[in-house]
């Protein structure tokens, strides 16, 4: 299961709005509320995942700590956690986009960034850190935060020029 299901429950209800909401001002050619709406629940959830993300980052120990008392395993938890931690607002980036993209009547893109995040970009990415440049299990971690990075960094480019284009073509505001 990916960290972001379990330091993120809030992303259903944030998807759902950004995703209904776009569909239905789409829909009514007002733009400007698809806008308005995609930049509320980015910035809500961005501001949720920097409190999380500091407070799973301040006391990544004590939480590795309650679950077991190997402190390797408490080590490499924690060193995970903290790569974590500086990941989670990607996935607020990607998942808002992906669903705003949706909204915008553009479902295949989330097959595509899937494939990337999730095959292509991984067996590459990963294979050079951990093997290449001999990273081991921290190649890995650092894997995922580039690879979740750099979809959410595609997306969140590609959503504002999908937005972007199809309000000028409207003449929206």
């Amino acid at each position: 299961m990916d960290t972001h299901v379990l330091a993120n429950p809030e992303k259903i209800g944030l998807n759902i709005a950004v995703l209904s909401l776009t569909g239905q001002n789409n829909g009514a050619k007002r733009l400007d509320r698809v806008s308005k709406a995609y930049r509320t629940t980015l910035t809500y959830g961005l501001i949720m995942m920097v409190i999380g993300g500091t407070m799973i980052y301040v006391f990544a120990r004590p939480l590795m700590a309650f679950f077991t008392e190997d402190q390797t395993v408490v080590r490499i938890g924690v060193e995970y956690l903290h790569i974590a931690s500086i990941t989670l607002c990607s996935y607020v980036i990607l998942f808002q986009t992906v669903f705003l993209l949706q909204g915008l009547k553009k479902p295949m893109y989330a097959i595509f960034i899937g494939i990337y995040r999730q095959i292509v970009a991984p067996v590459i990415v990963f294979y050079f850190l951990a093997y290449f440049l001999d990273w081991k299990l921290d190649g890995i971690w650092w894997g995922v935060f580039g690879v979740t990075w750099s979809a959410a960094l595609i997306t969140l480019f590609y959503g504002r020029y999908v937005l972007h284009r199809l309000t000028e073509e409207s003449g929206s505001n």
